[in-house]
C-alpha cells in the first residue's frame, strides 16, 4: 500500500513530457549491419540459365551480426530506458 505525501508538489522545472530523447546519444560505430545477407554457402545451380533465368542471386540469409533496429535512448520518468525497437512508450 503507497500512501500519498499531501504535502508533494512537482520542482517548478518539472518537464511535462512523456519521453525525452537524450541529446548525447549517438549510434554504436557497429551497428550497421544488415539484417539479411546473401548466403555465402548458397551456389548457383548447374541448371540456371542466365538468358532463360535472369542473374543468379544467392538467397538471403539471417545475419548474425546484425543486432536490432537502433533508436535513440530517452529518458522515462526520470531514468534512462534503452528501446531498440521503434515502439517508443514509457508504460
Amino acid at each position: 500500500m503507497v500512501i500519498q505525501d499531501p504535502e508533494a508538489k512537482k520542482p517548478d522545472d518539472w518537464d511535462e513530457r512523456e519521453n525525452i530523447d537524450d541529446p548525447d546519444d549517438s549510434k554504436p560505430e557497429d551497428w550497421d549491419k544488415p539484417e539479411h545477407i546473401p548466403d555465402p554457402d548458397a551456389k548457383k545451380p548447374d541448371d540456371w540459365d542466365d538468358e532463360m533465368d535472369g542473374e543468379w542471386e544467392p538467397p538471403m540469409i539471417d545475419n548474425p551480426e546484425y543486432k536490432v533496429r537502433y533508436t535513440q535512448p530517452f529518458t522515462c520518468t526520470g531514468t534512462l530506458s534503452w528501446l531498440l525497437l521503434p515502439k517508443r512508450s514509457c508504460n
